[in-house]
């Protein structure tokens, strides 16, 4: 038989939900501003956050290395806290919280069971600080999150087209879209990590055995033209 979600046990998963991501971002926080240092890519990245506030152009005026949008994320912190180290801080720990609660969410959409969704917790909880793989720069760790979020989008596309009930077909195209459109801002953040995502998401999606899943990608009546998934799935621009 099939569980049924009582309201109280939907409580009791929301609380502990609220309650593991409020543990993430004071984690996240706590290792981020004591860890003691400054690393020479986060005085860069405020270096570049200082010259794009006092109104030069990115890549015109100012080096940068990877694409924009983690970039931009940074500058509008810094414009409400100033330029300080606390808005580089603040965006790792951001990263740090929504990439540990997307692996939490992919462990539980693979059926992988309560033991690796411990697991992933204690890992992501290692790290000192918080955020190891960025050392200070923020466009590896955004897009993580982006490439995490496209692949969810992705499991929750594949679990809907595989139904055979055929009433699936909007919000299978909706989860497509999602997967696309964050493969997008993948890219869009860091250009080498998007194109991994863009060429995953396409293959994973054509190996997808679904009866449907070849009129969808042909644009099919259960695609919407103006769905968000030209900007991933048909180009990745964002």
């Amino acid at each position: 038989m099939t569980a049924v979600a009582t309201p109280w046990g939907m409580l009791r998963r929301t609380q502990s939900w609220v309650g593991l991501t409020l543990l993430l971002i004071a984690y996240g926080l706590y290792t981020g501003f004591t860890a003691g240092q400054i690393t020479n890519d986060e005085a860069w990245i405020l270096r570049v956050a200082q010259r794009l506030l006092d109104g030069d152009v990115l890549y015109r005026d100012v080096f940068f290395g990877a694409t924009p949008l983690s970039m931009y994320l940074v500058t509008a912190v810094a414009f409400l806290t100033g330029v300080e180290i606390s808005a580089v801080k603040i965006v790792l720990a951001f990263c740090f919280v929504s990439s540990t609660l997307l692996a939490c969410r992919l462990a539980l959409q693979l059926g992988l069971g309560r033991t690796a969704l411990t697991m992933v917790v204690l890992t992501q909880l290692a790290f000192v600080p918080s955020w190891i793989p960025g050392a200070g720069s923020p466009y590896t760790p955004l897009a993580y999150v982006f490439f995490l979020g496209s692949f969810s989008a992705f499991l929750t596309w594949r679990a809907l087209v595989t139904q055979s009930d055929g009433l699936v077909h909007k919000s299978a195209a909706d989860a497509l879209a999602w997967a696309g459109f964050l493969a997008g801002l993948c890219f869009a953040t860091k250009q080498s990590l998007g194109l991994y995502a863009l060429a995953g998401l396409s293959a994973a999606v054509l190996a997808t055995e679904s009866p449907t899943a070849g009129r969808r990608l042909a644009g099919g009546p259960d695609l919407c033209p103006s769905s968000p998934l030209v900007a991933g799935q048909c180009g990745g621009r964002v």
